[in-house]
């Protein structure tokens, strides 16, 4: 009976997510709108400039520099030498709000960010393109702009970086309520947003993850620069999370992901007692490392 249960299980999974289809999408005319920004809406991205004059571009040792919402990020990148001048550009795509209702017209915005090598002769990532997913949830791309530079001067510039911000976060389609109804209970904020959106079922990961999927598909066909032949995601902490639902729906379409700081389903959700947690992992790792003769070794009691 156990073997039958799981298949039903499976097969259950399986239909949900064929569901999930972005195909309907492109026969609209915010696709063709999206496919038509590609070749000339690029902007450089808000904060980019003052993130990359912090890091200092051409100097050797960073301690400390400032994400795109000027907060500090200890971030140590050594001795390595800067090999190339880096920029960023962003442009702001149209999704739908709510992917699952093919009949709505209703769209929302959704902002990529992609930073290169301005020497880049051919302006086009030769070994690919590098998806970093950030967590949260409620980070947003931009808040990862420090450690593009290092990790794009490790790979010589060769690799294009992309980041989403998820919807509901700044630059797409932010999902806030006042502090009057912060400050009165979170019903009344939900309630808010609620009447700003229609739902606040539209900010799911599943309807992020079809965000992402939809992107990926959109620039692999339609922008020149992008290389769709060697396409690797990155996602840390919730980042984890919503790779895992990307990957649910999209389990062909990139080469490889990296999950950094897996981010369990139960627990992936505001309202952790992260103190708590972090105390129950380092006794863990001292019980742990207690036991094995080598690990001991390494501490002066």
């Amino acid at each position: 009976m156990v073997p039958s249960a799981l298949l039903c299980v499976y097969l259950l999974l399986h239909i949900a997510f064929s569901a999930s289809d972005i195909t309907w999408f492109k026969n609209t005319q915010s696709h063709n709108d999206n496919i038509m920004d590609l070749q000339d809406q690029w902007t450089e991205c808000e904060g980019w400039t003052d993130v990359y004059n912090s890091i200092g571009a051409g100097a050797g040792e960073v301690q400390h520099t400032m994400n795109a919402f000027g907060t500090p990020v200890g971030i140590n990148l050594g001795s390595m030498p800067w090999r190339y001048n880096f920029t960023a550009l962003c442009i702001i795509l149209q999704v739908p709000l709510d992917w699952d209702d093919p009949t709505s017209n209703a769209t929302i915005d959704y902002r990529i960010s992609r930073i290169y090598a301005r020497d880049d002769i051919d302006n086009a990532a030769d070994n690919g393109a590098f998806w970093m997913i950030p967590g949260g949830p409620g980070d947003s791309g931009a808040g990862m702009y420090p450690f593009a530079i290092p990790w794009q001067t490790f790979v010589n510039g060769t690799y294009d970086v992309y980041f989403h911000d998820h919807r509901g976060v700044p630059y797409s389609a932010q999902m806030t309520c006042s502090l009057e109804r912060l400050t009165e209970s979170i019903a009344a904020c939900s309630n808010q947003t609620t009447s700003t959106f229609g739902s606040n079922s539209y900010f799911s990961s599943y309807q992020a993850a079809l965000d992402l999927g939809y992107a990926i598909d959109l620039l692999g066909d339609n922008f020149n620069a992008y290389n769709k032949d060697n396409q690797i995601i990155y996602g840390v902490s919730y980042g984890s999370y919503l790779t895992n639902k990307y990957l649910q729906i999209f389990p062909d379409q990139v080469r490889a992901v990296v999950l950094d700081g897996l981010c369990a389903g139960d627990q992936c959700k505001l309202g952790i007692n992260y103190d708590e947690g972090t105390q129950g992992t380092a006794i863990e790792f001292f019980k742990r490392c207690g036991e094995d003769e080598f690990c001991k070794s390494q501490f002066v009691p």
